[in-house]
């Protein structure tokens, strides 16, 4: 733990020593109030934005830790090594220290934010009203116990699953806080709020990824070589992540390209940006030179060099990320609360035109980078995955290809498209991004069959530990058999109608454009998992009889229904205030917009599960006559001496000999 803590002490150092040069550069460094003025003190107002990288620092390692010991370091059939041991255990330390040091950001953004010193604001009353209330406080409250159980759980991980689990919840816990800058006030949040969930999601796997690699280097140099190829095919992706991420965040903070040296956050983003070109150039050397020589000569002297260089920058680079949050952006479209309309305030963007054709179609596009980046990236991989068959001389099917990009364009539109826009004013067009998300969507997903193509794909690992070794663990887990149950299935699928709209969830998922996307990704994988368990051609747990998976299928077709029908008769309005709060100029009653969404959804609900239902006995005949021709093809071959069962002649002898019983009798 020596190594652990001389290194920790040393990036800490150059983080504190970043965020000082930061603050200077971009003119926001703390100064003294003038008298009379609110005024949290230059203690507090150093100490923020240093104790802010820290907190960031401590995410990044806790996320590099936990990435190596699930998927860099090889393990024995799910079991993790030694090495891999000690990563889940720093990772607990640091998720500890983690924990620790964003209570205290709180209580420094608790100073900051009320002008006083610490010690006047120390009231339980007023601090309970900080993290409860204000947007910051609810952020860091939920980062100070997600890592809090982060910590208590790493203790006890052994196995790679539930290392990947751990790594998940990390990087979940590491991105509220930064939703409550910049990017959440923006008029173009669905930009950038989404690049900058990338954004820090690729930043925390890339830096932590090369953090992790220095800290084995100090336990075990042997284990290196594994980790190293793995971390190079990773850090490659997580670097156009975060590059194509920064500037998209980039482009809707700059006016001018003047504005990049002649403001202070400009010039903030051209050293980051020099950073990134640094960081870039180092891992091309480290591909072209120190890789290649680590798998020559055997020894990683190299590589350690360059990659402490490069672990020096990245931890610098998030000192510049720390100074840049801190500085005002030359375009701030934060919202003015004295001028702001109501929907502007609701929406955060001004309220769309009434909906036409074409409005709806293409007019108020409001692209969502997070559902664009997963799309692009999945049909990427599914696209490079065919490439591989095609190289080994083996094809893929075409109608595959083609429901899976067409289950992606559904998604892109549904997301980022008008019905994404209008789906934050009406009822009813929200129902129409609910139906398209959950029942049309996910079933061209499912019959592309990724999971199928990944197999095939997928070399196998080294050590029986690789990506397909894993997908196959994952296929076969205990989770998996639980939730692809057609019955639970069922439940987490009929739970987005009941379990959403008829309780207080709903109104305050609508309020934020994080609540949207949390309902966009449950109603995906919702119907991903639902008819998965139905119509899938993926391999997984064994599936229900087709009688059984038929009747399954229609309790959901009823319970939709009834949904729909008791929406139709309601006269309680759903989300009322939320809806009410826009104050939308047409299509003003709130209650017959209601009633046209529940029939909207009752159509596009039932129309995909009758669809599902034909498949299903369609699926039922043609697995009827597959199982009538392999008996007729056992039966010849037992004719023809060549082996095997003959499971039809086997049954006509038993009935043969139960007429003879019943002649003698």
């Amino acid at each position: 733990m020596k190594s652990v803590a001389r290194l920790g002490a040393t990036a800490t150092a150059i983080v504190a020593v970043a965020v000082a040069l930061a603050l200077l550069i971009g003119g926001n460094a703390p100064e003294r109030a003038y008298p009379g003025l609110p005024d949290p003190g230059l203690g507090t107002g150093w100490a923020y934005p240093v104790v802010h990288g820290l907190n960031d620092l401590l995410a990044v390692l806790t996320v590099g830790l936990l990435l190596a010991a699930a998927f860099l370091l090889p393990h024995t059939k799910g079991s993790l090594g030694v090495v891999a041991i000690k990563c889940v255990v720093t990772a607990s330390v640091t998720a500890g220290l983690w924990a620790v040091v964003a209570l205290t950001q709180g209580i420094l953004a608790l100073s900051y934010s009320f002008g006083a010193p610490i010690a006047r604001v120390l009231d339980p009353t007023v601090v309970s009203s900080f993290f409860s209330q204000t947007n910051e406080g609810k952020a860091l409250l939920i980062q100070f116990f997600g890592a809090l159980i982060l910590a208590l759980s790493c203790w006890t991980i052994t196995r790679a699953q539930a290392a990947t689990t751990a790594l998940i919840g990390a990087l979940l816990v590491v991105i509220p806080p930064a939703l409550t800058g910049h990017s959440g006030a923006s008029d173009r949040h669905e930009v950038a709020i989404s690049s900058l969930m990338l954004h820090i999601a690729g930043i925390s796997l890339w830096v932590g990824g090369l953090c992790a690699l220095v800290l084995i280097a100090a336990w075990d140099k042997s284990a290196l070589r594994p980790a190293i190829s793995r971390y190079s095919t990773l850090a490659l992706w997580t670097y156009v992540v975060v590059v194509g991420s920064g500037l998209a965040n980039a482009w809707i903070r700059i006016s001018a390209v003047s504005d990049l040296w002649t403001t202070g956050y400009g010039r903030l983003l051209l050293i980051k940006t020099g950073c990134a070109i640094a960081l870039g150039w180092l891992g091309w050397y480290h591909r072209k030179r120190t890789i290649p020589a680590l798998d020559q000569q055997g020894t990683p002297t190299a590589f350690i060099r360059f990659a402490t260089i490069e672990a020096v920058i990245m931890v610098a680079t998030i000192g510049v990320g720390v100074g840049l949050s801190q500085t005002a952006p030359p375009v701030n479209d934060a919202i003015d609360l004295t001028k702001a309309s109501a929907a502007r305030l609701v929406l955060g963007f001004e309220l769309p035109p009434p909906p036409t054709a074409l409005s709806v179609l293409v007019q108020q596009v409001r692209p969502d980078a997070l559902w664009i980046f997963v799309a692009l990236l999945l049909g990427a991989l599914y696209l490079l995955g065919i490439r591989t068959l095609a190289a080994q001389g083996d094809t893929w099917p075409i109608g595959r290809t083609i429901s899976w990009v067409a289950g992606w364009l559904i998604i892109l539109w549904s997301t980022s498209g008008g019905i994404a826009t209008y789906s934050h004013v009406l009822f009813s067009a929200h129902m129409v991004q609910h139906m398209l998300l959950s029942t049309v969507a996910p079933i061209f997903l499912v019959l592309g069959a990724p999971a199928s193509l990944a197999l095939r794909a997928l070399p196998t690992g080294s050590n029986g530990a690789g990506v397909r070794e894993l997908l196959v663990s994952v296929l076969n887990s205990r989770f998996i058999h639980f939730v692809s149950n057609p019955i639970v299935a069922a439940i987490i699928f009929v739970s987005s109608f009941f379990g959403l709209y008829f309780t207080p969830l709903f109104p305050a998922l609508m309020a934020s454009h994080l609540g949207h996307t949390i309902m966009q990704v449950h109603f995906v994988l919702a119907g991903y998992l639902f008819f998965w368990t139905l119509i899938g051609i993926d391999p997984g747990p064994k599936r229900a009889p087709y009688p059984i998976r038929i009747l399954v299928l229609l309790v959901p077709m009823s319970i939709h229904a009834f949904f729909n029908i008791a929406i139709l008769q309601s006269n309680e309005i759903l989300a009322q205030g939320y809806f009410a709060s826009i104050q939308r100029t047409y299509l003003t009653d709130l209650l017959a917009d209601q009633r046209v969404g529940a029939g909207i959804g009752w159509a596009l609900g039932e129309l995909p599960l009758l669809m599902v239902m034909i498949t299903l006995t369609l699926q039922w005949s043609r697995s009827d006559d597959r199982d009538a021709k392999r008996s007729d093809r056992q039966a010849d071959r037992a004719e023809r001496g060549d082996g095997g069962p003959d499971e039809l002649g086997d049954y006509n002898a038993y009935l043969a000999k139960l007429a003879d019983r019943d002649a003698k009798n």
